[in-house]
């Protein structure tokens, strides 16, 4: 996996592609070089129908892994199927997934994805939710946070 990272550290594409998916069949079970190749189609070749496929297949190899849905959400929001409710869709099937900090980095990531849309009362929704979260975690300063938040909102 390393090596991989080193080919694409040197621009490399190509070559970091051949090891993450000589990995992925390695280790099917393990969702790294699935999501590895996910990003790599996403951010470097720009081939986001190839990128929804490897982080797709990431969330089946570990769907309690957090940070497969946040990188799809991210395809989805920014670069891919942005006409869709795709991007909110899959941070909320990974909040039913996922727990703990994981949970609050959704919850949060949903919060400011409807706050961007102007869609005040989700975002308070899954502020909320968040908010919760950081409390129940003792994080006193994300607890803080998010109540801010959620104060600047309310008004």
């Amino acid at each position: 996996m390393s090596l991989a990272i080193q080919y694409k550290t040197a621009g490399d594409y190509e070559g970091s592609r051949e090891i993450w998916e000589y990995a992925s069949r390695l280790y099917p079970g393990d969702s790294i070089a699935l999501h590895n190749l996910g990003n790599l189609y996403r951010d470097q070749f720009k081939d986001f129908a190839r990128a929804e496929k490897y982080y797709k297949s990431a969330i089946t190899a570990e769907p309690s892994r957090g940070i497969n849905y946040l990188s799809l959400h991210e395809l989805y929001r920014y670069s891919y199927k942005q006409d869709t409710t795709a991007a909110a869709d899959i941070l909320k099937k990974g909040a039913e997934r996922v727990s703990g900090n994981q949970a609050i980095d959704l919850y949060s990531t949903l919060g400011s994805y409807y706050q961007d849309k102007n869609d005040t009362a989700n975002a308070i929704l899954y502020y909320t939710k968040a908010r919760d979260g950081a409390e129940m975690a003792g994080n006193t300063a994300l607890t803080a946070e998010f109540d801010a938040t959620l104060s600047e909102l309310k008004k």
